[in-house]
C-alpha cells in the first residue's frame, strides 16, 4: 500500500513497480473514499481492501471487485464516470498472468487514514509504503499551480506539457509550504508513528532519491524476491509504463522568473524539516531544527535555525 499527497512522484513509482511485471498495482486510487470512486464510508473502503488483497488469482479479482467495489456494481453516471469504470476494468485485467504479469504481490496507490490501515493489518499481512518529498523547496513550487489562479493543475498527468516560466508569489509559496507542505509532513510523520505502533512495519521511500535514479529502493526491490531476482537495475524505456511525465526541469530559474527571491525566501526562513517533524513523533530532541533547499547548481544545503550551515552536498535535492 503506498501513501501519498500530491506532487510526490508516487505515480512514477507505481510506473516502476508495475513494470516489474511482480505486482499487481492499482494505479489510479480506486480505493479513495469519495464521488468518484462511489466509496462512501471507511467501514466500505476496508471491505473493499479486504477484496482486493484476499481474492487468490487475477480472475477471482476481477469477479470481486465486480461485485463489491461501487464504481464496478452500481453502473450509470456521466461520461467520466463511464471512463474511469473502463479504466479501473482494464487495469484489474492487465494483472492476468497470461499477459505476463507474475503478479508476486498486489498493491494500490492510495490516500486513507493510517487507523484503517492498522485495521486491515488485523486481517492481512501488508507492507506500508510512504512516499516523501523532503526538500520543501522544489515541492513548494510543485504545489503552487494546485492554488494559484491560471496555472495548469497536475500538468504531469498531460502528455508532452511544457509549463511557462512563471513569477511565483512569495507570500503565496510561503502559504503553501506553512499551510500545505509542512501540514502533509506531521500527517505522514503521524502516520508513520500510528502504522508502527499497530505492529505494522511501514517504510519511507525518498521521492528524491528516486526522482534522481528513476531506481526503486533496494529495500523494495528486495521484499519482492524472487520474483525480481534478475531484473536489469534499469528498465528500458520501452519497457515502462509512464503514466505520469515530469513537468519541472532540475534548473528552478528555467520555469521560475524570481528565482532568486525564491531562494531567498527559503534560505532565511526557519521552517522545519521532516526528519525534524518525524523526530518530534518519536518523542525525539528536535532543539536546533534544520530544514532543506536545494541551490540552482544542485548543491542541497541543511540549515539550522540560527542560520548556520552544517551540511552541503550534491544531488537533485535529496537529503
Amino acid at each position: 500500500v503506498l501513501l501519498h499527497a500530491a506532487h510526490e512522484r508516487a505515480h512514477a513509482v507505481g510506473d516502476q513497480l508495475v513494470s516489474t511485471n511482480c505486482v499487481a498495482f492499482a494505479m489510479r486510487e480506486y480505493f479513495d473514499i469519495g464521488t468518484r470512486n462511489l466509496i462512501r464510508s471507511a467501514d466500505e473502503q476496508l471491505r473493499l481492501f479486504r477484496s482486493f488483497f484476499d481474492a487468490v488469482d487475477e480472475h477471482a479479482l476481477l469477479a470481486a471487485m465486480h461485485g463489491a467495489h461501487p464504481l464496478l456494481r452500481e453502473g450509470g453516471g456521466g461520461q467520466a464516470q463511464r471512463d474511469r469504470r473502463r479504466a479501473f476494468i482494464d487495469e484489474l485485467r492487465a494483472f492476468n498472468t497470461s499477459t505476463g504479469c507474475v503478479c508476486a504481490a498486489r498493491g494500490m496507490l492510495l490516500r486513507a487514514h493510517e487507523h484503517l490501515l492498522c485495521r486491515l493489518g488485523e486481517h492481512i499481512r501488508f507492507d506500508p509504503l510512504l512516499i516523501v518529498r523532503t526538500d520543501l523547496l522544489r515541492w513548494s513550487l510543485s504545489l503552487y499551480s494546485d492554488f494559484k489562479e491560471g496555472l495548469q493543475r497536475m500538468p504531469q498527468f498531460i502528455q508532452n506539457y511544457t509549463p511557462p516560466r512563471v513569477h511565483y508569489d512569495i507570500k503565496l509559496l510561503e502559504w503553501v509550504a506553512s499551510n500545505v507542505a509542512i501540514p502533509y509532513w506531521k500527517s505522514k510523520a503521524n502516520a508513520y508513528r500510528t502504522l508502527t505502533r499497530c505492529g505494522l512495519r511501514p517504510r519511507l521511500l525518498s521521492s528524491e532519491l528516486f526522482d534522481e535514479t528513476q531506481l526503486l529502493q533496494s529495500s523494495l526491490r528486495l521484499s519482492l524476491l524472487p520474483c525480481t531476482r534478475g531484473l536489469s537495475t534499469t528498465l528500458e524505456s520501452s519497457q515502462l509504463r509512464r503514466s505520469v511525465q515530469r513537468i519541472h526541469p532540475n534548473r528552478i530559474s528555467a520555469y521560475v522568473s524570481n528565482a532568486a527571491e525564491v531562494f531567498a525566501h527559503f534560505g532565511q526562513t526557519a521552517y522545519p524539516s521532516f526528519a525534524q517533524l518525524l523526530a518530534a513523533t518519536k518523542g525525539g530532541n528536535t532543539s536546533g531544527a534544520f530544514f532543506t533547499w536545494t541551490s540552482e547548481v544542485g548543491q542541497t544545503y541543511v540549515v539550522r535555525w540560527r542560520g548556520v550551515e552544517v551540511e552541503v552536498g550534491g544531488g537533485g535535492g535529496a537529503a
